[in-house]
């Protein structure tokens, strides 16, 4: 399965970026997904990923080869009015499941969790990984704090919350990354991102 062998990473260290946005739903009927751009936000492209990627070291090359093969996210935005260097950000990954079909998001989540250690090796998961529902679907959900450090020598403590299930043939990965820091208006606006995904059946 391509999105579990490239891990959907969502940070974001974009330091010039367009200016903040409007609130917008973002809706790909053929993934029976919609989620909520909050105001303030702003859509992260392709483009932007890759060059993204192109300013962070990971231990990993095969890792870091295979997030860059792994394409685009579904969707991805950040929060641009932040003043840490890397910004919050959230990114939906949706890729056919191959040879993974038919394994639960229990045994998807253990696919996913030692290539990220691969790739960051000081990562620590911090809860889970756990059997939860997700918008009524049998999901997984890790939380796990690493150090993100940059081609320029920068060190970052990163928070990252990963959400993954199953749906038909395919697989949703939704990744959640802050600076590791105390900062409950940030949490609380994350949440609400999170609750208004809505998945159809």
């Amino acid at each position: 399965m391509r999105c579990c062998s490239g891990y959907v990473a969502s940070f974001c260290l974009a330091s010039s970026l367009l200016s903040a946005q409007p609130a917008e739903v973002f809706k790909s009927p053929g993934a029976g997904f919609e989620i909520t751009k909050p105001q303030g936000w702003i859509f992260f492209t392709a483009q932007q990923n890759v060059q993204n990627l192109s300013q962070i070291k990971v231990d990993d090359p095969a890792v870091k080869a295979a997030m860059l093969a792994n394409g685009a996210p579904l969707v991805e935005f950040i929060k641009p009015s932040a003043t840490t260097l890397m910004k919050p950000t959230v990114a939906v990954l949706f890729q056919p499941l191959g040879k993974l079909a038919g394994r639960p998001a229990t045994q998807l989540m253990e696919v996913v969790l030692p290539i990220i250690g691969r790739g960051f090796k000081d990562v620590r998961v911090t809860y889970g990984p756990n059997a939860m529902d997700f918008k009524g679907f049998p999901a997984a959900y890790a939380q796990m704090v690493y150090t993100l450090r940059t081609q320029a020598g920068q060190s970052i403590p990163v928070l990252s919350e990963l959400w993954i299930f199953p749906y038909r043939d395919s697989v949703y990965i939704i990744n959640v990354e802050m600076v590791w820091q105390d900062d409950p208006a940030l949490r609380s606006e994350l949440t609400d991102i999170i609750n208004s995904i809505k998945i159809g059946r």
